[in-house]
Protein backbone atom coordinates (compact mmCIF):
# COMPACT_ATOMS: atom_id res chain seq x y z
CA UNK A 1 0.00 0.00 0.00
CA UNK A 2 1.03 3.48 -0.08
CA UNK A 3 1.75 5.89 3.14
CA UNK A 4 0.06 9.56 1.96
CA UNK A 5 1.06 12.65 3.39
CA UNK A 6 -1.24 15.56 3.35
CA UNK A 7 -0.01 18.74 4.99
CA UNK A 8 -0.72 22.67 4.09
CA UNK A 9 3.01 23.05 5.56
CA UNK A 10 6.05 23.48 3.17
CA UNK A 11 7.42 19.46 4.09
CA UNK A 12 10.86 19.69 5.84
CA UNK A 13 13.08 16.23 5.59
CA UNK A 14 13.68 15.79 9.04
CA UNK A 15 9.66 16.21 9.72
CA UNK A 16 9.15 13.56 6.84
CA UNK A 17 11.96 11.40 8.14
CA UNK A 18 10.05 11.59 11.71
CA UNK A 19 6.73 10.97 10.31
CA UNK A 20 8.16 7.62 8.69
CA UNK A 21 10.00 6.73 11.28
CA UNK A 22 7.72 6.39 13.43
CA UNK A 23 4.65 4.90 11.04
CA UNK A 24 6.74 2.21 10.74
CA UNK A 25 7.50 1.34 14.49
CA UNK A 26 3.59 2.09 14.61
CA UNK A 27 3.01 -1.12 11.93
CA UNK A 28 5.82 -2.75 13.76
CA UNK A 29 8.06 -3.28 10.96
CA UNK A 30 11.95 -2.72 11.02
CA UNK A 31 12.52 1.47 10.62
CA UNK A 32 14.31 2.15 7.32
CA UNK A 33 17.35 3.97 7.00
CA UNK A 34 16.31 7.52 6.07
CA UNK A 35 19.90 9.53 5.76
CA UNK A 36 19.60 9.78 1.87
CA UNK A 37 15.75 10.21 1.88
CA UNK A 38 14.59 13.06 -1.06
CA UNK A 39 11.55 15.09 -1.99
CA UNK A 40 10.97 15.17 -5.33
CA UNK A 41 8.06 16.53 -7.58
CA UNK A 42 6.26 14.19 -9.48
CA UNK A 43 6.21 15.10 -12.97
CA UNK A 44 3.95 13.17 -15.68
CA UNK A 45 4.09 14.29 -19.60
CA UNK A 46 6.54 17.23 -18.57
CA UNK A 47 3.37 18.69 -15.76
CA UNK A 48 3.62 18.70 -12.25
CA UNK A 49 1.05 16.27 -10.85
CA UNK A 50 1.07 18.45 -7.44
CA UNK A 51 2.35 15.44 -5.52
CA UNK A 52 6.00 14.71 -4.36
CA UNK A 53 7.28 11.43 -4.11
CA UNK A 54 9.59 10.84 -1.08
CA UNK A 55 12.35 9.04 -2.51
CA UNK A 56 14.83 6.69 -0.90
CA UNK A 57 12.51 5.18 1.11
CA UNK A 58 12.79 1.14 1.90
CA UNK A 59 9.63 0.37 4.28
CA UNK A 60 7.87 -3.38 4.43
CA UNK A 61 4.75 -2.88 2.94
CA UNK A 62 5.06 0.67 1.76
CA UNK A 63 5.18 0.38 -2.39
CA UNK A 64 5.49 4.52 -2.17
CA UNK A 65 5.45 7.66 -0.48
CA UNK A 66 3.74 10.80 -1.03
CA UNK A 67 3.45 14.18 -0.10
CA UNK A 68 -0.03 16.36 -1.52
CA UNK A 69 -0.35 20.36 -0.16
CA UNK A 70 -3.71 20.41 0.85
CA UNK A 71 -5.88 23.46 2.03
CA UNK A 72 -7.43 23.02 5.63
CA UNK A 73 -10.18 23.92 7.36
CA UNK A 74 -9.52 26.61 10.48
CA UNK A 75 -7.63 25.27 13.17
CA UNK A 76 -6.70 22.60 10.81
CA UNK A 77 -4.06 20.21 12.15
CA UNK A 78 0.07 20.38 9.93
CA UNK A 79 -0.08 16.65 9.35
CA UNK A 80 -2.59 14.20 7.74
CA UNK A 81 -0.88 10.64 7.37
CA UNK A 82 -2.70 7.90 5.47
CA UNK A 83 -1.84 4.39 4.89
CA UNK A 84 -4.06 3.23 2.07
CA UNK A 85 -4.15 2.00 -2.08
CA UNK A 86 -5.96 5.24 -3.13
CA UNK A 87 -5.31 8.95 -2.93
CA UNK A 88 -7.39 9.53 -0.07
CA UNK A 89 -10.12 11.74 -0.35
CA UNK A 90 -11.62 14.19 2.51
CA UNK A 91 -13.90 11.73 4.35
CA UNK A 92 -11.23 9.35 4.80
CA UNK A 93 -10.42 8.68 8.11
CA UNK A 94 -6.36 9.22 8.51
CA UNK A 95 -4.19 6.48 10.57
CA UNK A 96 -2.43 9.71 12.26
CA UNK A 97 -2.72 13.55 12.90
CA UNK A 98 0.23 15.45 13.88
CA UNK A 99 0.84 19.27 14.56
CA UNK A 100 3.98 19.93 14.48
CA UNK A 101 5.60 23.20 16.34
CA UNK A 102 9.23 25.07 16.22
CA UNK A 103 7.32 27.98 18.34
CA UNK A 104 10.34 29.49 20.13
CA UNK A 105 8.85 28.87 24.37
CA UNK A 106 11.09 31.50 25.52
CA UNK A 107 9.26 33.74 23.24
CA UNK A 108 5.55 32.97 23.66
CA UNK A 109 5.12 29.90 26.59
CA UNK A 110 1.47 29.71 26.22
CA UNK A 111 1.33 29.85 22.11
CA UNK A 112 3.13 26.30 22.67
CA UNK A 113 0.88 25.65 26.06
CA UNK A 114 -2.45 25.45 24.88
CA UNK A 115 -3.10 26.94 20.91
CA UNK A 116 -2.02 24.01 19.57
CA UNK A 117 -4.63 22.15 21.97
CA UNK A 118 -7.50 24.00 20.34
CA UNK A 119 -6.57 21.87 16.85
CA UNK A 120 -7.27 18.35 18.33
CA UNK A 121 -10.60 19.34 20.04
CA UNK A 122 -11.67 20.55 16.47
CA UNK A 123 -10.17 17.59 14.82
CA UNK A 124 -12.42 15.09 17.04
CA UNK A 125 -15.90 17.09 15.35
CA UNK A 126 -14.74 15.19 12.35
CA UNK A 127 -13.15 12.15 12.73
CA UNK A 128 -13.35 10.00 15.88
CA UNK A 129 -10.74 7.41 17.23
CA UNK A 130 -7.68 8.36 14.60
CA UNK A 131 -5.23 5.76 15.71
CA UNK A 132 -2.31 8.23 16.67
CA UNK A 133 -2.89 12.28 17.66
CA UNK A 134 0.11 13.59 17.90
CA UNK A 135 2.01 17.11 18.50
CA UNK A 136 5.41 17.52 17.87
CA UNK A 137 7.71 19.73 19.68
CA UNK A 138 10.66 20.48 17.47
CA UNK A 139 13.81 21.33 18.89
CA UNK A 140 12.45 21.66 22.33
CA UNK A 141 15.16 23.01 24.70
CA UNK A 142 15.45 20.25 27.36
CA UNK A 143 14.75 22.51 30.47
CA UNK A 144 11.99 24.04 29.58
CA UNK A 145 9.49 22.12 31.71
CA UNK A 146 11.73 23.15 35.00
CA UNK A 147 10.29 26.58 34.14
CA UNK A 148 7.23 26.97 32.56
CA UNK A 149 3.79 25.91 34.96
CA UNK A 150 1.80 26.22 31.65
CA UNK A 151 3.68 24.39 29.85
CA UNK A 152 3.77 21.32 31.71
CA UNK A 153 -0.41 22.02 32.36
CA UNK A 154 -1.22 22.53 28.63
CA UNK A 155 0.97 18.82 28.16
CA UNK A 156 -1.73 17.61 31.27
CA UNK A 157 -4.62 18.44 29.02
CA UNK A 158 -3.30 16.87 25.18
CA UNK A 159 -2.46 13.61 27.37
CA UNK A 160 -5.85 13.95 28.66
CA UNK A 161 -7.32 14.49 25.00
CA UNK A 162 -4.93 11.06 24.44
CA UNK A 163 -1.93 13.45 22.38
CA UNK A 164 1.58 11.58 21.99
CA UNK A 165 4.22 13.82 22.59
CA UNK A 166 7.19 13.57 20.54
CA UNK A 167 10.54 15.88 20.53
CA UNK A 168 10.60 16.43 24.66
CA UNK A 169 13.22 14.14 25.37
CA UNK A 170 13.37 14.70 29.23
CA UNK A 171 9.72 14.80 29.10
CA UNK A 172 9.25 10.89 31.24
CA UNK A 173 11.81 12.61 34.05
CA UNK A 174 8.40 15.43 34.81
CA UNK A 175 6.08 12.12 35.47
CA UNK A 176 3.31 14.11 33.35
CA UNK A 177 -0.02 11.97 33.06
CA UNK A 178 -3.10 12.29 31.70
CA UNK A 179 -5.63 13.81 34.56
CA UNK A 180 -7.54 10.87 36.21
CA UNK A 181 -10.18 13.10 36.97
CA UNK A 182 -12.66 16.57 36.80
CA UNK A 183 -11.57 17.15 40.71
CA UNK A 184 -7.53 16.38 40.09
CA UNK A 185 -7.73 18.80 37.04
CA UNK A 186 -9.34 21.56 38.76
CA UNK A 187 -6.86 21.46 42.00
CA UNK A 188 -4.21 21.26 39.43
CA UNK A 189 -5.24 24.27 37.24
CA UNK A 190 -6.13 26.37 40.63
CA UNK A 191 -2.34 25.60 42.42
CA UNK A 192 -0.80 26.68 39.79
CA UNK A 193 1.31 30.14 40.32
CA UNK A 194 -0.64 33.33 38.78
CA UNK A 195 1.20 34.72 35.64
CA UNK A 196 2.95 38.14 35.58
CA UNK A 197 -0.40 39.77 34.02
CA UNK A 198 -1.63 38.77 37.42
CA UNK A 199 -5.01 37.82 35.55
CA UNK A 200 -5.51 34.00 36.34
CA UNK A 201 -7.41 31.15 34.92
CA UNK A 202 -9.65 29.61 38.02
CA UNK A 203 -12.08 26.83 38.47
CA UNK A 204 -14.74 26.35 40.60
CA UNK A 205 -16.92 23.58 41.39
CA UNK A 206 -20.67 24.31 42.22
CA UNK A 207 -22.72 20.90 42.16
CA UNK A 208 -24.08 20.38 38.94
CA UNK A 209 -21.88 23.75 37.46
CA UNK A 210 -17.79 24.21 36.94
CA UNK A 211 -16.77 28.07 36.43
CA UNK A 212 -14.08 28.70 34.46
CA UNK A 213 -13.32 32.40 34.82
CA UNK A 214 -11.12 33.23 32.29
CA UNK A 215 -10.20 36.45 29.87
CA UNK A 216 -11.25 35.96 26.63
CA UNK A 217 -9.97 39.59 24.78
CA UNK A 218 -6.63 41.44 24.62
CA UNK A 219 -8.34 44.39 26.23
CA UNK A 220 -7.26 47.35 24.13
CA UNK A 221 -8.23 48.62 20.66
CA UNK A 222 -10.19 46.59 17.90
CA UNK A 223 -9.37 43.28 19.87
CA UNK A 224 -11.32 44.94 23.28
CA UNK A 225 -14.84 42.99 23.59
CA UNK A 226 -13.91 40.34 21.66
CA UNK A 227 -12.71 36.93 21.63
CA UNK A 228 -8.96 37.63 20.45
CA UNK A 229 -6.79 35.99 23.48
CA UNK A 230 -5.40 33.57 21.57
CA UNK A 231 -3.44 32.08 24.33
CA UNK A 232 -6.80 31.82 26.78
CA UNK A 233 -9.17 30.94 23.44
CA UNK A 234 -6.81 27.55 23.30
CA UNK A 235 -6.74 26.94 27.33
CA UNK A 236 -10.54 27.03 27.54
CA UNK A 237 -11.42 24.95 24.87
CA UNK A 238 -9.11 21.87 25.92
CA UNK A 239 -10.21 22.81 29.35
CA UNK A 240 -13.72 22.57 28.28
CA UNK A 241 -13.08 19.56 26.35
CA UNK A 242 -11.22 17.27 28.84
CA UNK A 243 -13.85 18.45 31.52
CA UNK A 244 -16.53 16.50 29.27
CA UNK A 245 -13.68 13.57 28.17
CA UNK A 246 -13.81 12.91 32.42
CA UNK A 247 -17.47 12.57 32.98
CA UNK A 248 -18.50 15.70 33.83
CA UNK A 249 -22.35 16.23 32.39
CA UNK A 250 -23.17 19.23 34.54
CA UNK A 251 -23.18 23.05 33.16
CA UNK A 252 -19.70 24.86 32.22
CA UNK A 253 -19.73 29.01 32.27
CA UNK A 254 -17.04 30.60 31.21
CA UNK A 255 -17.27 34.16 33.59
CA UNK A 256 -15.22 37.38 33.54
CA UNK A 257 -14.62 36.66 29.63
CA UNK A 258 -14.82 40.33 28.96
CA UNK A 259 -16.86 39.44 25.96
CA UNK A 260 -20.00 41.64 24.63
CA UNK A 261 -23.05 40.06 23.33
CA UNK A 262 -22.81 42.00 20.21
CA UNK A 263 -19.46 40.93 19.19
CA UNK A 264 -19.95 37.23 20.47
CA UNK A 265 -23.06 37.38 18.59
CA UNK A 266 -20.82 38.13 15.51
CA UNK A 267 -17.91 36.07 16.34
CA UNK A 268 -17.19 33.17 13.59
CA UNK A 269 -14.17 32.12 16.54
CA UNK A 270 -13.66 28.71 16.41
CA UNK A 271 -14.16 28.56 20.30
CA UNK A 272 -17.71 29.23 19.54
CA UNK A 273 -17.82 25.95 17.82
CA UNK A 274 -16.45 24.29 20.65
CA UNK A 275 -18.86 26.08 22.82
CA UNK A 276 -21.13 24.52 20.92
CA UNK A 277 -20.27 21.22 20.57
CA UNK A 278 -19.65 20.83 24.35
CA UNK A 279 -22.59 22.65 25.88
CA UNK A 280 -20.65 25.42 27.62
CA UNK A 281 -21.73 28.97 27.78
CA UNK A 282 -20.50 32.58 27.79
CA UNK A 283 -21.99 34.08 31.33
CA UNK A 284 -23.89 37.28 30.76
CA UNK A 285 -25.02 36.16 26.73
CA UNK A 286 -26.84 34.39 24.24
CA UNK A 287 -25.31 31.84 22.40
CA UNK A 288 -26.03 32.31 19.07
CA UNK A 289 -28.77 30.18 17.39
CA UNK A 290 -26.78 27.89 15.03
CA UNK A 291 -23.15 27.54 14.17
CA UNK A 292 -21.68 25.18 11.35
CA UNK A 293 -18.89 23.68 11.05
CA UNK A 294 -17.55 23.14 7.39
CA UNK A 295 -18.95 20.49 6.08
CA UNK A 296 -15.19 19.25 5.31
CA UNK A 297 -11.95 19.21 7.53
CA UNK A 298 -9.70 19.84 4.24
CA UNK A 299 -10.06 20.24 0.78
CA UNK A 300 -7.59 19.27 -2.39
CA UNK A 301 -8.02 22.48 -3.81
CA UNK A 302 -5.46 25.07 -3.02
CA UNK A 303 -5.52 27.93 -4.84
CA UNK A 304 -2.93 29.73 -2.76
CA UNK A 305 0.38 31.12 -4.33
CA UNK A 306 1.89 28.63 -1.39
CA UNK A 307 2.07 26.43 -4.28
CA UNK A 308 4.42 28.29 -6.62
CA UNK A 309 6.56 29.04 -3.44
CA UNK A 310 7.31 25.81 -2.15
CA UNK A 311 7.53 23.95 -5.34
CA UNK A 312 10.60 26.14 -6.18
CA UNK A 313 11.98 25.41 -2.27
CA UNK A 314 12.05 22.08 -2.94
CA UNK A 315 13.65 21.99 -6.50
CA UNK A 316 15.77 24.25 -5.98
CA UNK A 317 17.27 22.77 -2.37
CA UNK A 318 17.78 19.73 -4.56
CA UNK A 319 20.76 21.87 -6.35
CA UNK A 320 24.68 21.53 -5.25
CA UNK A 321 25.15 23.65 -2.58
CA UNK A 322 21.83 25.77 -3.03
CA UNK A 323 19.10 26.21 0.16
CA UNK A 324 17.02 28.24 1.49
CA UNK A 325 18.17 30.22 4.18
CA UNK A 326 14.42 32.34 5.19
CA UNK A 327 11.10 31.05 4.77
CA UNK A 328 7.79 32.60 4.54
CA UNK A 329 5.09 30.54 2.49
CA UNK A 330 1.48 31.63 2.36
CA UNK A 331 -0.59 30.26 5.58
CA UNK A 332 2.44 27.90 6.67
CA UNK A 333 4.83 28.54 9.67
CA UNK A 334 7.15 31.15 9.32
CA UNK A 335 11.37 30.24 9.12
CA UNK A 336 14.07 31.68 10.74
CA UNK A 337 16.96 33.70 8.93
CA UNK A 338 19.50 31.22 8.90
CA UNK A 339 22.96 33.22 8.98
CA UNK A 340 26.25 32.64 7.09
CA UNK A 341 27.80 30.90 10.25
CA UNK A 342 25.14 28.33 10.57
CA UNK A 343 23.02 29.58 13.11
CA UNK A 344 19.80 31.42 13.18
CA UNK A 345 17.83 34.74 13.59
CA UNK A 346 14.35 35.62 14.30
CA UNK A 347 13.26 38.44 12.02
CA UNK A 348 10.99 40.62 13.42
CA UNK A 349 7.41 40.72 12.13
CA UNK A 350 7.60 44.23 11.72
CA UNK A 351 9.08 44.62 8.29
CA UNK A 352 8.07 43.26 5.17
CA UNK A 353 10.03 39.75 4.23
CA UNK A 354 10.46 37.76 0.99
CA UNK A 355 8.02 34.08 0.68
CA UNK A 356 11.68 32.62 0.07
CA UNK A 357 15.14 33.17 0.11
CA UNK A 358 17.36 30.88 -1.89
CA UNK A 359 21.23 31.03 -1.18
CA UNK A 360 23.50 29.63 -4.16
CA UNK A 361 26.21 29.40 -2.28
CA UNK A 362 29.05 28.40 -5.39
CA UNK A 363 27.97 31.65 -7.20
CA UNK A 364 27.11 34.04 -4.00
CA UNK A 365 23.51 34.82 -5.25
CA UNK A 366 20.40 35.08 -2.73
CA UNK A 367 16.77 35.31 -4.75
CA UNK A 368 14.77 37.25 -2.44
CA UNK A 369 11.27 35.60 -3.99
CA UNK A 370 8.08 37.18 -3.41
CA UNK A 371 4.84 34.35 -4.80
CA UNK A 372 1.78 35.70 -5.74
CA UNK A 373 -1.64 34.64 -7.74
CA UNK A 374 -1.46 35.19 -11.39
CA UNK A 375 -4.27 38.04 -11.26
CA UNK A 376 -1.99 40.00 -8.30
CA UNK A 377 1.05 40.16 -10.69
CA UNK A 378 1.28 44.42 -9.85
CA UNK A 379 0.82 43.68 -6.31
CA UNK A 380 3.43 41.69 -5.96
CA UNK A 381 5.98 43.77 -8.32
CA UNK A 382 4.92 46.46 -5.93
CA UNK A 383 5.96 44.35 -2.46
CA UNK A 384 9.44 43.47 -3.48
CA UNK A 385 10.21 47.30 -3.56
CA UNK A 386 9.71 46.88 0.17
CA UNK A 387 12.48 44.46 1.04
CA UNK A 388 15.49 47.13 1.75
CA UNK A 389 15.07 46.48 5.64
CA UNK A 390 15.06 42.91 5.02
CA UNK A 391 18.03 43.06 2.94
CA UNK A 392 20.35 45.80 3.81
CA UNK A 393 19.61 45.18 8.19
CA UNK A 394 19.91 41.29 8.38
CA UNK A 395 20.57 39.75 4.96
CA UNK A 396 23.32 41.62 3.55
CA UNK A 397 24.62 42.19 7.24
CA UNK A 398 25.58 38.01 6.95
CA UNK A 399 25.61 37.67 3.85
CA UNK A 400 28.06 40.65 2.37
CA UNK A 401 29.88 40.88 -1.08
CA UNK A 402 30.29 38.90 -2.85
CA UNK A 403 27.02 37.76 -2.33
CA UNK A 404 24.68 39.60 -4.19
CA UNK A 405 21.02 39.79 -4.40
CA UNK A 406 17.96 39.74 -6.79
CA UNK A 407 14.44 40.20 -6.01
CA UNK A 408 11.84 38.32 -8.12
CA UNK A 409 7.91 37.69 -8.11
CA UNK A 410 6.78 33.92 -8.72
CA UNK A 411 2.89 33.24 -9.68
CA UNK A 412 0.30 30.24 -9.51
CA UNK A 413 -2.61 30.24 -10.83
CA UNK A 414 -4.37 30.40 -13.99
CA UNK A 415 -3.96 28.35 -17.48
CA UNK A 416 -1.34 30.81 -19.49
CA UNK A 417 1.51 29.75 -20.66
CA UNK A 418 3.27 33.30 -20.86
CA UNK A 419 5.36 35.55 -18.45
CA UNK A 420 4.62 39.11 -19.34
CA UNK A 421 6.81 40.87 -16.72
CA UNK A 422 10.57 41.42 -16.96
CA UNK A 423 10.39 40.91 -12.65
CA UNK A 424 8.01 37.55 -12.80
CA UNK A 425 10.63 34.62 -13.42
CA UNK A 426 8.43 31.45 -12.51
CA UNK A 427 4.64 30.35 -13.70
CA UNK A 428 3.61 27.15 -12.06
CA UNK A 429 -0.17 27.14 -13.30
CA UNK A 430 -2.98 25.05 -12.65
CA UNK A 431 -2.25 22.30 -15.05
CA UNK A 432 0.65 21.69 -13.54
CA UNK A 433 2.88 23.54 -16.42
CA UNK A 434 5.99 25.29 -15.29
CA UNK A 435 6.60 27.82 -16.99
CA UNK A 436 10.04 30.09 -17.05
CA UNK A 437 10.80 33.40 -17.95
CA UNK A 438 14.05 33.63 -20.18
CA UNK A 439 15.23 36.43 -18.04
CA UNK A 440 14.87 33.96 -15.03
CA UNK A 441 17.76 33.38 -12.51
CA UNK A 442 20.12 30.14 -13.97
CA UNK A 443 19.14 28.59 -10.94
CA UNK A 444 15.63 28.29 -11.65
CA UNK A 445 16.18 27.36 -15.28
CA UNK A 446 18.47 24.45 -14.35
CA UNK A 447 16.48 22.84 -11.67
CA UNK A 448 13.78 23.14 -14.43
CA UNK A 449 15.37 22.33 -17.64
CA UNK A 450 13.73 18.78 -18.18
CA UNK A 451 10.55 20.05 -18.32
CA UNK A 452 9.64 23.16 -18.30
CA UNK A 453 8.49 25.97 -20.74
CA UNK A 454 10.54 28.50 -21.28
CA UNK A 455 8.28 32.40 -21.86
CA UNK A 456 9.70 34.80 -23.90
Amino acid sequence: MKLWIFTEEMPRKETIKKIIAEFASKIKTSVPELKDLDIVPEIKDKKFTFSYIVENVECEGVEKVYIKIISGSKSFLDYLIFFQEEEPNTTDKPMFAIEETKVDIGESRNVTAYQRNTKFVYLSYFFQDIESLVIYFRDFPSDELDNTYSLRFGIRLLLTMGVNIWGIRNLAEYKLEPFKSVDELIEYKNKMPPPASGQRVMLTKKEDIIELSIKLDKGSGVAENRISHDPNVGQAASIIYCLRKLGWEGKIILTNHHVTQENFSRARSKLVSILFKEDATLFGLTMPSRFDLPSEYWTKEVRSEKMATIFLHVILSRLDNVEAIFDNHAGCERGYLKLNDGTFQTLPKTIFVPDLVICDHNNHKILDIEGKKDTNVELGISEIENYDEVENDYIKVSYPLPYTLERWVVLYGGTGTNISHEKVAFLLNENGQVIVSENAPEMIKESTKEYHILSK
